[in-house]
């Protein structure tokens, strides 16, 4: 017999129960067979991941793999049990049917160190936001960051966003998005820059769009205004300046709206 796919009783027993399930952890095994000793659970389940039945994710958590194959069925609802983060950016953009394609880029937040995990065919990103990671909550057993956070994200960090063309389209296309909400976001964790860069962007989204912006959230973005500044801190030292939002747009209305604009 083939010991790759020969299970031990214990083995046998152990994926019979879990068998159905997607994540399992080796506590939750643990709380199935409480008359077992701990020494034997983990031999058995180091054995029936070794043999392909579990597939390791991190210590102690394990994906199912009844047919000794890596499938995902539903990335987002192992990302946040892996590490602990919430789902964000273009992910959570996603998440709430805000972007249409399927990433195999998963990006999440952390408050803790930044690390990337392969997982089969996708790719697990979390970023560390330190002190900015709040706003999340839970929707069906996944963490995720609620909207006005998304954008709040999306603005802070666009490379993890898919771009200022994203989110301008993304906003657009929304219609619960709570602008106080988001402004307390803004008032709590938004420096200057971010202040200057998000008042740039939604003016022009107004403007160009007829997109609805409270006439409040752009007086404190406004009032925010100190020092000129890069739309994109990274970009290049070329482009429009902005007098008003004292910002240099370095990445072009036709980017930023490209969306829009291929629509006319």
């Amino acid at each position: 017999m083939n010991k790759e796919n020969y299970k031990t009783p214990l083995e046998q027993e152990i994926f019979e129960i879990i068998s159905n399930s997607e994540l399992i952890s080796f506590e939750e095994i643990k709380d199935l067979f409480p008359e077992i000793k701990i020494n034997s659970l983990k031999k058995a389940t180091a054995s029936l991941s070794s043999k392909g039945y579990l597939y390791r994710l991190t210590r102690g958590l394990y994906l199912v793999t009844p047919m000794k194959k890596l499938i995902i069925r539903d990335p987002f609802a192992i990302t946040t049990q892996i590490y602990p983060s919430y789902i964000a950016f273009s992910s959570a953009l996603r998440f709430y049917n805000l972007i249409e394609y399927e990433p195999f880029t998963i990006f999440l937040v952390t408050s803790i160190k930044s690390r990337q995990l392969e997982v089969g065919e996708y790719t697990f990103r979390y970023i560390s936001l330190g002190d900015k990671a709040i706003g999340a909550t839970n929707i069906n057993g996944k963490w995720i960051s609620v909207l006005e956070k998304t954008f709040f994200d999306c603005f802070y960090k666009p490379q993890y966003s898919g771009g200022f063309e994203v989110v301008t389209k993304a906003l657009y296309e929304t219609t619960h998005l709570k602008w106080d909400a988001f402004l307390k976001f803004v008032r709590k964790l938004g420096s200057s820059s971010l202040c200057q860069r998000i008042g740039y962007i939604l003016e022009l989204l107004k403007l160009e769009t007829g997109y609805k912006v409270p006439k409040y959230l752009f007086s404190y973005l406004n009032s925010k205004t100190y020092t000129p500044a890069r739309l994109l801190s990274s970009g290049p030292s070329h482009g429009i300046y902005s007098k008003k939002w004292k910002i240099l747009d370095n990445v072009g209305r036709e980017r930023i709206l490209g969306w829009w604009y291929n629509s006319r």
